[in-house]
C-alpha cells in the first residue's frame, strides 16, 4: 500500500511540477484577485504580492495564510464589497482590508469558523451586522479604521487582547453596558460620540485593560449635541496610559469624566490632546494623589483650552509625589498647578501672560523648564536653589538673580534670549555677592568619603570634581580624600570661579571592638572603629606593648578595620581584661578594656526575622557563660537578651520594616561578631544551618563578581522557520518528499 501511495505522489510531482493550492481556497481568493487586480483567476493567486502562502503538512496543498489587499480605484469613490465566502480559507492568521473594502455581514456573522486567525485590520464597516457574532478565541488583535455599525456585546466578549477603533460614522455604536467579565483585553481605543458613549460598567468586565485610548468626536454640529458626560461605576484597577484625544473641536462639546474613570491606583500616564474636558463642579479639581508608590504619573496637555482651568476651585489637578508635567500649546495660569509633588514642570508655547510660577515650597529637584511662552517679569532669586531650569526665548523683562550674573552668559544661555534689564548675551561674570559662612564642617573622615558640607550664597549648582550641590548656590558638599591629621587647609574654586581656602582636621581615632577573623587563610586580630589610617600603618598599644597594625583595608559593616597577624599577637589568658589604645597622626584615641576570646561563632550564616518583631535561638560556640560582658543590637538598636549559654542565646528582637540590609552584633566583652539579617513579612522561618561550622568567622573578600546562570533557551512551539508564499519546484518538492517519507 506504500508502494501505491509512493507511485502517486511521484506521478503527481511529475505531472505538476510544483505545489497547488487547495482548490477549496483557490476558488475564493483568485475570484477576489480577478475582480480587485484583474489577475488570470487559472494562475497561482499564492503567486500575488497580495497573500501569503505556506504547505499545510496534512493535506501536501498550498494554504493562503494571510492577506492584504486594498482598492486602487478608492480614490473615484470605488467601494468594492468581499461577497466571496473567506470562512473556506481557514488557515487564515492575518486579514488586512485598507481603503474602500469591506467584508459583507456574512463574514462577520461565520467569521468564528476561522479558528487559526490572530490579527485583523479592516478599513471600514458600513453594512449592519447581526447582534450575535463571536469572534475566533484565537483572534488576539482586532482594527476597523471606520465604521457606521452598531457593535454588539460579542466584540467585547472574545480573546482579543488589543481592540481599536479609530473613527466613527453617523449610526456607529456600542452596548451601554456589558455583561460579560473579559480578562483578555489589554489594550483598548475607542471612539466617544453624543450617541455613543463607553458603557458604564466597563471597568468590571475589562478588569484587565492596561492602556486605554478616547477618540472623543466633540463637534459634529449638530443643533441637538449638547455637553455630554462619561460615567462609570467601576475602577480600572490595572490601566496605566490613558489617552484623551477631543477630534473636531472647532466649537467644542464639554465632556465631563467621572473622576471614577481617572482612579486606577497604577496610572502612570494621562494624555489629554486638544479641547473640551470638563470638570466636575462638585469637585473642582483632578486628583491622583490615590495612585501608589512614587514616579507614579505623567501628565501631558497637548492643544488644551484655557477655558478648562477657569472650572478650577484653586489647583486643578493634585498629584502624587514625583509626578511631571508636560504642556505645548496649552494656555493656562501656572497659578492652577500644585508644584510641590513634581519633579518636573514643562511648559511649552503658553500663551497666557503671567510672571514666572512661585517656588518657594518646591522640592530643589525640581526641573523647570518654560520656553516660547508670554512669560514677563523677573527670575526670582528663588530659582536660584533648584538644580535645571530653562526659560529660554520668552519675553522676561525685569532682572535675572546674582546666581545669574556669577556665571555670565556663556554659562547661562538657559534664560537667553529674553529681554533683561541688567542681562544680555554679552554680559560677564560679575558676582560681588559671593560668600561663604565660617560655620562649615571642619572635621572629616579619614576614609575618603569625608565631606565638608558649606552653606553660603552663590556657591554655584552643578556636581563636579569632588563637589556636590545638596542645596543649588547655598548648600554643598566638599569631599576630601583620604588622609590623617590636623589643621589642613584647601582651596576650592567654584563653578563661579570664585576660589575660598578650607580648613579642617582628620577626626581623632576612635576604638569600638576587636575581632579575630580569617582572611586568606591567615587569621588576624583586627580591631574596628573609626578615624583610622588608609595610607600608612596604625600605631597600636597593647597592655603598654606598642604593636604595628596594617594600614586600614577598608570598611566592616560601616567602620574602619586594621588587622595584626594572629600567629604573632601578645599571648593573653582566656577571658582576662587588656587595654587597647591608637595613635594616628599624633590623635591619640581614648583606652578602652576589653576581655580576651580566641573565637566565638555563630552556627547560623544569616537570620531571617519577622517584621513585628518576637524572639529567636542563635546557636554557636561563645565560651562564656558570664552575661554581664554580653549585649546585642540589630542597626544599633538593642535586643533583649532573654538567655545565654556557651552554646546558645535567645532574644527579643525588635520590630521593623522588611528590608535585607540589617546588621546583627554580638558583644562578648568588646569582641563583636556581626551577622546580616533580613526582615520578612510573615512568620519567621527557621535560621539558615551552615553545612559544617567552623571555629572563627571568616570574612573572605570577593575578588570576582559571582556569575549569573543564563537560563538554557527553550523553543516555542512554533519556532519552525515560515515557509515562503512562493515556494521554489526543489523546496516544494522537499516537502513534499518529506511527507512521502512519513507514509513510506
Amino acid at each position: 500500500m506504500k508502494i501505491i501511495i509512493l507511485t502517486i505522489f511521484l506521478i503527481y510531482l511529475s505531472h505538476f511540477g510544483q505545489c497547488i493550492v487547495d482548490p477549496a481556497q483557490k476558488l475564493v481568493i483568485s475570484d477576489v484577485l480577478n475582480k480587485l487586480y484583474n489577475i488570470d483567476p487559472n494562475s497561482d493567486p499564492c503567486n500575488s504580492p497580495y497573500t501569503s502562502c505556506q504547505i499545510d503538512i496534512i493535506t501536501g496543498f498550498q494554504v493562503v495564510t494571510e492577506v492584504n489587499l486594498f482598492n486602487y480605484s478608492s480614490s473615484e469613490g470605488n467601494i468594492y464589497t468581499i461577497n466571496q465566502d473567506f470562512t473556506q480559507l481557514v488557515n487564515l492568521t492575518a486579514i488586512s482590508l485598507r481603503d474602500a473594502i469591506e467584508f459583507n455581514s456574512s463574514f462577520y456573522n461565520n467569521m468564528n469558523k476561522l479558528a487559526q486567525l490572530e490579527y485583523l485590520s479592516v478599513a471600514q464597516i458600513s453594512i449592519p451586522i447581526s447582534g450575535n457574532v463571536t469572534l475566533p478565541t484565537s483572534l488576539k488583535q482586532v482594527i476597523i479604521e471606520n465604521i457606521s455599525v452598531q457593535l454588539d456585546k460579542g466584540w467585547f466578549e472574545s480573546r482579543v487582547e488589543e481592540f481599536i477603533i479609530f473613527s466613527p460614522l453617523v449610526g456607529f455604536n456600542i452596548p451601554n453596558k456589558l455583561s460579560y467579565v473579559n480578562s483578555f483585553l489589554k489594550t483598548l481605543v475607542i471612539p466617544i460620540t453624543y450617541y455613543s458613549k463607553l458603557p458604564i460598567n466597563i471597568p468590571q468586565y475589562l478588569p484587565n485593560v492596561e492602556e486605554m485610548v478616547l477618540n472623543i468626536y466633540n463637534d459634529l454640529n449638530q443643533s441637538d449635541y449638547k455637553n455630554i458626560s462619561i460615567s462609570s461605576n467601576g475602577v480600572f484597577k490595572k490601566l496605566t496610559y490613558l489617552h484623551i484625544e477631543f477630534i473636531n473641536d472647532i466649537t467644542p462639546q464639554t465632556i465631563l469624566l467621572d473622576q471614577l474613570l481617572l482612579n486606577s491606583p497604577v496610572l502612570e500616564i494621562f494624555k489629554i490632546q486638544g479641547d473640551g474636558y470638563g470638570i466636575n463642579p462638585s469637585i473642582g479639581f483632578n486628583d491622583f494623589t490615590h495612585i501608589k508608590g512614587e514616579n507614579n504619573l505623567y501628565l501631558e496637555l497637548n492643544y488644551f483650552s484655557s477655558s478648562f482651568f477657569k472650572q478650577c476651585n484653586g489647583y486643578c489637578f493634585k498629584f502624587p509625589k514625583n509626578s511631571k508635567f508636560y504642556s505645548y500649546q496649552s494656555s493656562f495660569p501656572f497659578g492652577n498647578i500644585d508644584l510641590r509633588n513634581l519633579s518636573s514642570f514643562e511648559v511649552y508655547q503658553n500663551y497666557y501672560e503671567q510672571s514666572l510660577p512661585n517656588i518657594d515650597n518646591v522640592s530643589n529637584n525640581l526641573k523647570i523648564r518654560i520656553e516660547r511662552s508670554i512669560v514677563v517679569g523677573d527670575i526670582p532669586e528663588s530659582y536660584c536653589n533648584i538644580f535645571i531650569f530653562d526659560l529660554s526665548s520668552n519675553q522676561l523683562n525685569g532682572t535675572v538673580p546674582s546666581c545669574i550674573l556669577c556665571i555670565g552668559f556663556k554659562e547661562a544661555r538657559f534664560v537667553l534670549p529674553n529681554p533683561f534689564s541688567n542681562f544680555n548675551a554679552s554680559s560677564e561674570p560679575y558676582c560681588p555677592g559671593f560668600v561663604v559662612d565660617q560655620n562649615y564642617t571642619n572635621l572629616v573622615t579619614t576614609d575618603g568619603e569625608g565631606q565638608m558640607i558649606v552653606t553660603g550664597k552663590n556657591l554655584g549648582w552643578g556636581n563636579y570634581y569632588n563637589i556636590i550641590s545638596i542645596i543649588p548656590n547655598e548648600k554643598l558638599s566638599i569631599i576630601i580624600e583620604r588622609g590623617i591629621g590636623k589643621n589642613i587647609q584647601k582651596t576650592i574654586t567654584f563653578q563661579n570661579n570664585q576660589t575660598y581656602t578650607f580648613n579642617y582636621s582628620y577626626i581623632p581615632p576612635t576604638i569600638k571592638q576587636y575581632s579575630i577573623i580569617e582572611i586568606f587563610d591567615s587569621k588576624f586580630f583586627t580591631l574596628n572603629g573609626t578615624g583610622f589610617n588608609y595610607q600608612g600603618e596604625n600605631n597600636v598599644t597593647i597592655n603598654g606593648t606598642p604593636i604595628t597594625f596594617t594600614n586600614a583595608i577598608g570598611r566592616s559593616f560601616y567602620d574602619d578595620m586594621i588587622g595584626f597577624p594572629f600567629s604573632q599577637f601578645p599571648n593573653l589568658v582566656l577571658e582576662s581584661k587588656f587595654t587597647v589604645s591608637i595613635d594616628v597622626a599624633g590623635q591619640v584615641s581614648n583606652q578602652v578594656t576589653f576581655y580576651y576570646f580566641p573565637s566565638i561563632n555563630i552556627t547560623e550564616e544569616n537570620l531571617v526575622l519577622n517584621n513585628t518583631g518576637g524572639s529567636i535561638d542563635i546557636t554557636g560556640s561563645f565560651i562564656t557563660n558570664n552575661s554581664s560582658l554580653i549585649s546585642v543590637s540589630i542597626n544599633g538598636t538593642n535586643c533583649l537578651l532573654k538567655s545565654y549559654t556557651n552554646s546558645k542565646f535567645t532574644i527579643s528582637y525588635p520590630q521593623l520594616e522588611v528590608g535585607d540590609d540589617y546588621v546583627l552584633t554580638l558583644f562578648v566583652g568588646g569582641y563583636a561578631l556581626k551577622l546580616p539579617v533580613t526582615y520578612i513579612q510573615g512568620p519567621t522561618p527557621s535560621p539558615t544551618q551552615t553545612s559544617t561550622p567552623t571555629s572563627t568567622p571568616t570574612l573572605t573578600p570577593t575578588l570576582t563578581p559571582t556569575q549569573s546562570q543564563t537560563p538554557t533557551p527553550t523553543s516555542e512551539p512554533n519556532d519552525d522557520a515560515s515557509l515562503s508564499s512562493n515556494l521554489s519546484i526543489p523546496s516544494c518538492l522537499l516537502i513534499t518528499l518529506l511527507i512521502i517519507q512519513q507514509l513510506v
